[in-house]
């Protein structure tokens, strides 16, 4: 991480998973403001589907709060993170790796990212993720990230 932030090596990601970020975000404050109400964790879970719509959504005020505080983090924490924009090529390279494998539609889009970017390491904690993107990428769970960077030929400390 220390290489990363000094600029010393680029990390990358795409677009996508700001998106992905910000959904985890906002099913973090329907819990809870769930749990704040003194529902159950199982009533929880049978509300979660109603998270976007009805009497338990989350109010604009709440979505604007929790992409404030993404973003504020995003710019402050992690501004040496590129964060690739989609070009069609992605969208058609996604599309295929969901066509070839049963990869899900948002790995692709992160696969698709990894691959265009040209990218020397992908790496992940989703297990599955990882037995497909192998097949394009070089990838490993972040536990692994040092080992599999120095056999890439990069100066890890």
């Amino acid at each position: 991480m220390e290489r990363i932030e000094t600029g010393q090596w680029l990390c990358s990601t795409s677009r996508f998973t700001v998106l992905e970020m910000l959904d985890a975000k906002q099913e973090e404050r329907f819990v809870q403001n769930r749990l704040a109400e003194g529902l159950t964790l199982s009533q929880i879970v049978r509300r979660l589907g109603g998270r976007r719509s009805g009497k338990f959504r989350l109010r604009a005020k709440e979505l604007d709060e929790i992409y404030s505080e993404l973003h504020d983090a995003l710019e402050t924490s992690y501004g040496f993170i590129a964060f690739q924009r989609p070009l069609a090529e992605l969208w058609d390279q996604a599309e295929e790796f969901c066509a070839d494998t049963n990869i899900a539609p948002a790995d692709s889009i992160h696969l698709a990212t990894a691959v265009g970017a040209q990218c020397d390491l992908l790496v992940t904690r989703d297990t599955d993720f990882l037995t497909i993107a192998r097949q394009y990428i070089a990838a490993v769970a972040p536990e692994r990230a040092p080992g599999a960077l120095r056999e890439l030929g990069f100066a890890v400390a």
